[in-house]
Formats: C-alpha cells, sequence, structure tokens
C-alpha cells in the first residue's frame, strides 16, 4: 500500500511538472521566434551577471518572470494603442503589478537582451527545450545499441511517471499510429483568441503567429509519432528477436550447467525489462502528444467560434450604423426643408422690421401728444388745487362732522358695553326683579354651573356682537360689517381666554371631554374665519351678494359656539368680571387711532373726495379738541378715564409710569440690536419685536387715556403726533415679521430696515417722555 500510494504522489508531481513542460515549451518557442525575427549577435550581449542572478531564483519566481516576459512579448507584438503597458491582475502581488507595468520602458535592445536571457536560462533548466528545437535530427538517437540504456532509464525515473510492471515475454505491444484530421476546419482563417487567462491575452496580430506556430508544432508532433512509430517497430522487432533467441538459448541450454543458465536468464530479464521501460516511456510521451493535439484542436474549434460570433456582431453593428446612417439623412433632408423655412420666415421678417419702424414713428408721434395732454392735465390740476384750497372752511367743517359721527359710533359701542354688563348682572336674579319676564331664563339656568367654564357675560357680547352684525349686513353703509365682525372677533377671544384660564378645572382633566374642547375650538375657529372671509366679501362687494352668506356663516359660528357652552357650561358673572371684560375692551384702544384718524373717518364720510385735500393735522382725533370741560366731552373719553383710576387723574403717576416702560424698551431694543448683529435666528429676532410691540401698544392705551381728559390742546397735539409715529412703528415692524417668517430674506437692508424700526421706536418714546417732563416742568 505503501509503494502505491507514493506511485500516485509521484505521477501527480509529473502531471505538474508536465503542465509547467508544456508552458515552457511555448514560452521558449514564443522568444526563440521573436529573436529570430530580431537578429541579434547573442554573444556580443549576453550579460553573464544578469544571467548569473537568474540561476539565483527559485523555480517558482522563474516561472513568474517568464510569464510576465511573455505577456510583455505579446503586447509588444500586438502593438494596441489603448494599452501602453501591461494591466494590473488582482490575483497577483501589488509588487508584480508594477514590475510587470515597468517592462513598457525598457527600449527594444534591453528588452531583446532579457528574452535572450530568459530563453538561455530556460535552455538551462529544461535542457529537453533545446533537444525539441532540433527533433529532425533524433532519429539516429533512437538507433543507438543497448549498451546506452542507463541514460533512458535514469530519465524515467526522474521524471516523475508510474513504473510500469514487467512484461511477459508473450505480451503482444500493438503500433499506434496518429490520424490526423483534415476537414472544413482548415479552410477557416485563424482568428483571435479570447483574453481570459492574463498570461495568454492575445489579440488580431498575435493569432496569426499563434496559428503558424500550431502548425509547426503539428508537423513537428506527427513527425515524433513517425518515429516512435518507428522506434516501436524496432523494439518489437528486437524483443521477439529476444524471444526467439531466450527460446534457442533454453533449447541449447538444456544440458548446460544451471548457474550458467541462470547467470543468461537474469541478463536477458534485465534487456526486456530495459525495452519495456523505453517501451513505456514511448507510450507516455505519446499519450502527451495526443492530449496536446486535442488540446489545440479545441484551441482551434473555440477560436473558429469566437470570430464566427464576432463577424455576427459586426454584421450587427454595421446594420445599426447603416439604419442610422439612414436616419441621419432624413434628419438632414428634414433640416434642410427647415433651412428653407427660415429663409422665407427672414424675408417675411425684413417686411414686418419695415411696419415695425413705421408704427414707431407714429407711437413717437403719439407720445408726443400725449406729452401735451398731461401737460394740459397738469395746470388743470393746479387750477382744481388753488380752488379747493379757497373751500378750506366748508371742508373743514365737513371733517367736524365726520369726526363727531365717528364718535357717536363710539358713544353706541360703550353704551352696547354697558348694555351687556346690565344684561349679564340681571340673569343671576329673580324674575320677580323684571318689569318683563326674560325669553332666555330657562337656558341660562340650565348651562350656569358654579364650576362652568366661560363667562356669561362673553356669551352676551357673542349674541349683541352676532345681533348687530346681521343688522350691518342689512343696512346700506356695507363698512359698518367689518367693524361688527371685529366685535364678534374681540367676543370669541374672550371665550377663548376663558378657555385658556380655567384649564385647571376637572373637565379638562377628562380625555375625551378634553378631546372635544379641543375639537370645538378648532371648529370655533375655522368658522369665526369663514365669518370673516363672509363678511369680507360681503364689505367689498358692497351688498351685491346674498345676505344669506353672511347668515350661515354667522349660523355656524354660533352653533358651534352653542356646543361648547352646553359642554363645558357658563359660570355666573362677578363684579371682577364685569370690571375685567370692561378692560379688556379698553386694551383693544391700539385700533383705536386707526379708526379715529381722518383716513377712516373719510372712508365712513358720504363723500369720497375729501382725502385727497384734508391737511395731516387733521388726525388727531375729537378726544383731543379744545374744550376743557370734561362734562362737555364724549361719555365715552369720560368712561375710559374714570375706569382707568392708576393716574388719578394727574400726569404725575403717569411720568413714573412712562420713565419704567422707556427703560424696559431701552432694554429691549439694546438686546435686539445685539441679536442682529450676532446675525440671530428670524425667530428669535421676532420675539424680542413682539416684545418691544407689545410694550409700547400698553403705552400706547395708557397715553390715550391720559390725554383724554388733558386741557392743554398743545401738549394734545404733540402727544398725539408721537402715538401716530409709535403705531406706525408697529405696523412697520408687522409687516416685515409677519406669519410667513420662512420666507423672509436676512440680508443687510432687511436688517438695517430691522435697526431702523428700533431706532424710531427708542426716538418717539424718548420724545413723548421728554414732552411730559416738559409740561410738568412748566407746569
Amino acid at each position: 500500500m505503501v509503494y502505491q500510494s507514493s506511485r500516485i504522489n509521484t505521477y501527480e508531481r509529473s502531471m505538474v511538472n508536465h503542465l509547467e513542460e508544456k508552458t515552457n515549451i511555448i514560452y521558449h518557442a514564443a522568444f526563440k521566434q521573436f529573436l529570430k525575427s530580431n537578429v541579434r549577435n547573442e554573444a556580443d550581449s549576453r550579460n553573464t551577471k544578469a544571467r548569473e542572478k537568474l540561476t539565483y531564483l527559485s523555480k517558482q519566481q522563474f516561472y513568474e518572470l517568464s510569464t510576465d516576459v511573455y505577456d510583455e512579448l505579446i503586447r509588444r507584438q500586438t502593438k494596441n494603442l489603448d494599452t501602453t503597458f501591461l494591466q494590473p491582475c488582482e490575483s497577483f502581488h501589488p509588487k508584480r503589478n508594477q514590475a510587470r507595468q515597468k517592462l513598457s520602458t525598457l527600449s527594444i535592445l534591453r528588452f531583446l537582451d532579457l528574452l535572450g536571457d530568459v530563453s538561455f536560462e530556460l535552455e538551462r533548466r529544461f535542457p529537453e527545450l533545446a533537444e525539441n528545437s532540433t527533433a529532425s535530427k533524433c532519429n539516429e538517437v533512437y538507433a543507438e545499441p543497448c549498451i546506452q540504456t542507463s541514460e533512458p532509464t535514469n530519465m524515467l525515473l526522474n521524471s516523475g511517471l508510474l513504473v510500469p510492471k514487467t512484461f511477459h515475454p508473450d505480451t503482444i505491444i500493438p503500433n499506434k499510429s496518429v490520424m490526423i484530421e483534415e476537414g472544413s476546419d482548415a479552410e477557416i482563417s485563424p482568428i483571435k483568441a479570447s483574453g481570459s487567462s492574463s498570461s495568454f491575452r492575445l489579440d488580431a496580430a498575435a493569432s496569426q503567429e499563434l496559428s503558424r506556430s500550431l502548425d509547426k508544432k503539428t508537423e513537428d508532433y506527427n513527425l515524433r509519432l513517425k518515429e516512435i512509430n518507428y522506434h516501436e517497430n524496432i523494439i518489437s522487432c528486437k524483443k521477439q528477436t529476444i524471444n526467439d533467441k531466450t527460446e534457442s538459448i533454453d533449447n541449447t541450454l538444456k544440458n548446460e550447467p544451471t548457474a550458467d543458465y541462470e547467470h543468461r536468464i537474469i541478463t536477458l530479464q534485465n534487456k526486456i525489462f530495459f525495452f519495456e521501460s523505453q517501451l513505456n516511456i514511448v507510450n507516455a510521451k505519446l499519450a502527451e502528444s495526443e492530449q496536446e493535439l486535442s488540446l489545440i484542436k479545441k484551441t482551434y474549434e473555440k477560436n473558429v467560434e469566437d470570430e464566427i460570433q464576432l463577424r455576427k456582431k459586426l454584421e450587427i453593428n454595421l446594420k445599426e450604423l447603416q439604419q442610422s446612417n439612414k436616419n441621419l439623412n432624413e434628419e438632414i433632408q428634414i433640416l434642410n426643408k427647415k433651412q428653407d423655412t427660415l429663409n422665407k420666415n427672414n424675408e417675411k421678417y425684413q417686411l414686418l422690421l419695415l411696419s415695425y419702424e413705421k408704427l414707431k414713428s407714429e407711437m413717437e408721434e403719439q407720445q408726443r401728444v400725449t406729452n401735451e395732454v398731461k401737460r394740459e392735465a397738469r395746470e388743470f390740476l393746479k387750477e382744481m388745487k388753488s380752488l379747493s384750497e379757497k373751500e378750506t372752511s366748508s371742508w373743514q367743517q365737513i371733517e367736524t362732522l365726520s369726526q363727531q359721527v365717528s364718535f357717536l359710533q363710539d358713544e353706541v359701542k360703550e353704551w352696547k358695553n354697558q348694555y351687556s354688563k346690565v344684561k349679564s348682572q340681571l340673569l343671576g336674579l329673580k324674575a320677580t326683579s323684571y318689569t318683563q319676564p326674560l325669553k332666555f331664563k330657562a337656558n341660562y339656568e340650565n348651562c350656569i354651573e358654579e364650576h362652568g367654564v366661560i363667562s356669561n357675560i362673553a356669551i352676551t357680547n357673542f349674541q349683541i356682537a352676532i345681533d348687530d352684525l346681521l343688522h350691518a349686513g342689512r343696512s346700506s353703509e356695507h363698512k359698518s360689517v367689518l367693524e361688527a365682525m371685529k366685535d364678534v372677533i374681540v367676543s370669541i377671544k374672550s371665550i377663548n381666554m376663558n378657555l385658556e384660564d380655567n384649564k385647571h378645572k376637572s373637565i379638562f382633566d377628562d380625555p375625551q371631554k378634553s378631546s372635544a374642547i379641543a375639537k370645538l375650538k378648532s371648529r370655533m375657529s375655522a368658522t369665526t374665519n369663514n365669518l370673516m372671509i363672509a363678511s369680507k366679501n360681503h364689505a367689498l362687494n358692497k351688498g351685491l351678494g346674498p345676505v344669506s352668506l353672511l347668515d350661515a356663516a354667522a349660523f355656524h359660528l354660533t352653533a358651534t359656539v352653542i356646543e361648547l357652552v352646553k359642554l363645558v357650561k357658563l359660570r355666573p358673572s362677578t363684579p371682577a368680571d364685569s370690571q375685567e371684560e370692561l378692560n379688556d375692551n379698553f386694551d383693544n384702544i391700539k385700533e383705536l387711532p386707526i379708526d379715529l384718524s381722518l383716513t377712516q373717518t373719510n372712508l365712513d364720510a358720504p363723500e369720497d373726495k375729501t382725502p385727497e385735500i384734508l391737511s395731516n393735522d387733521a388726525d388727531i382725533p375729537d378726544i383731543c379738541s379744545t374744550n376743557t370741560d370734561t362734562s362737555k366731552m364724549p361719555k365715552t373719553s369720560v368712561l375710559k378715564a374714570v375706569i382707568d383710576s392708576d393716574f388719578d387723574n394727574n400726569l404725575d403717576d403717569f411720568k413714573i409710569f412712562l420713565e419704567t416702560k422707556t427703560e424696559d424698551i431701552v432694554e429691549l431694543i439694546q438686546a435686539f440690536l445685539s441679536s442682529i448683529r450676532a446675525d440671530a435666528q428670524i425667530k428669535k429676532l421676532k420675539d424680542h419685536m413682539t416684545k418691544i410691540t407689545n410694550i409700547v401698544q400698553s403705552l400706547v392705551s395708557k397715553t390715550f387715556q391720559v390725554i383724554a381728559i388733558e386741557n392743554d390742546e398743545n401738549l394734545r397735539e404733540k402727544i398725539s403726533t408721537i402715538i401716530n409715529g409709535l403705531i406706525n412703528c408697529c405696523s412697520r415692524s408687522e409687516e416685515l415679521l409677519g406669519d410667513k417668517i420662512e420666507n423672509i430674506n436676512i440680508d443687510k437692508s432687511f436688517k438695517q430696515k430691522l435697526a431702523g424700526i428700533a431706532f424710531d421706536i427708542a426716538k418717539q418714546t424718548k420724545e413723548l417722555l421728554r414732552t411730559i417732563n416738559g409740561n410738568n416742568e412748566n407746569a
């Protein structure tokens, strides 16, 4: 068993050696062919040191070197411009890839020297390569006497092949011959080999050289097969002769001594063993030749198939190119037609250009006439202005009447607020205290609870505001719809404040009721927005739209508020609630300057011509009239002065309040400017400005309350001018920092505008403080 396993390992090693031998044969043939085509005197250019270094390389290192040199030779023979050096291979070591690339930098002379050195080392390491080059002269070697049999036997043992068994004399060894097929494949031209292996990458030029070398090798193999057959015949003849001699010796030596007979038998057996070993060697070489010929045939057939596929692919590409060429020709024809059309259009364009010049001259003439008409119109306007200045007294009278109408409207609002207050207070009294029975008493009693959330004053205000809105929608003054809508918004805001202030109550702890309250609040906001849109459209359409749209929007809002009241219930009002409700109404005084300004007054006036002629001094409200007797002032102004008891009808307490607010405004403005310099986010800037505007609005509200009871007309005029400036600053800030802050581009001009508004607010506030202080000093 040990003997058999050793024979198997020997056989595997022999197969590896056989493959390397075949590769070396291909390399050696290619090197010799190239050196032969480039005649060079190897004896003169041989570098002894370089060849000595090659002898130190291991078997694997020399094999890799010969493979790289062969690949570079194939690359140079193909003369492919796309690959200027050997491409790296992932399976190779990086240093080996670098060495393969450096081979392309060698000149032709140095590359020939390298080929000669590698070829010389191949012949040194594998002497049979040199013998193969002279295969035609090997017939004499096989005809030598049997005395020289020791060398082939040693070659057999060193080659690693299996040691054949001893054949009996009567074993018949058939003669083997090689049949070379010649068919249609011989007519097909050589093709380009596929480049799947990194060591055998060939192209069209190299494939022809490979085909010629394969034909030459085929002829050599046929010659060797003939020699092998010839040698087999000689061996079989000698074997037959030996057998005959053995028989004759057996016959003649029957009478000879036994020792001599045995000696001759051993000698003959040794000769038989030698001839059998030689025959096994020949058979092994014959099998190798057949395998190599089969491999060459398969390679050839594969190349033929690749060439056929390549031809088909090229035919398909040719058809595609022909089709594309046809399409391009069609496009060229279309473009030629378009060019003809453009030429025709160019002629039309020239005609249009002439007509354009003519119309241009006519337009210039019309422009001149228009300028003359404008000049005459300006003269007419000047005349009209002079006429309007003559009628100043009549316009001033109209202005005074308009202001009186506006303040009478405000007085009506205040009386309505008093009515709602009294009505909400009377709801908690008994029925006997009324001169007439209440129509909604039962409903209020069902909804009022001690732990209710919404104040009954807020609901009363809401009812009054809705009634006023519906009444204004049916009146001839369509702009009054917007004023009534403001009261509705204030009442809805009061209801929302009641909900926010009473979130701590137990009803908000119930998840179901809490979610229902949130849905109703959302629906109340949506219906309020719808009512605002309906009111705006009704006012803009000047009553042309149906009033039913306004009624429907009001109905939806009322239904939502009623559902909310049924869910959260009403709470009875107290005197504190009444006072707070009135204070909330007066906190909205920031809208008063706009309503009392001359522009709004003129909008409500019967004629629309007055805004163009009135002077800027008419912006002072009627509250600031020259009448110093407070008993003759409008009741609303007196009511505001009486309700606000913080200043005790004097300017000393207001001065302290103003100084405090001025310091707060200055600190906030400094922080705001620091945020601007630090490139803060737009949200932070908006928060700063909101704080500033809130203080300014509070300051404006208190200032109006103070000047309502002030007797000095000049002081009222100065303060009103400053207040209008502060209101203007607030409006500018709201325009810059609106709800859509994400669309604002924060650049240098935007920062300058914000800083300008802040500086104007500080300037106006300090001017107001200086005016109040100057008045006290004069007093």
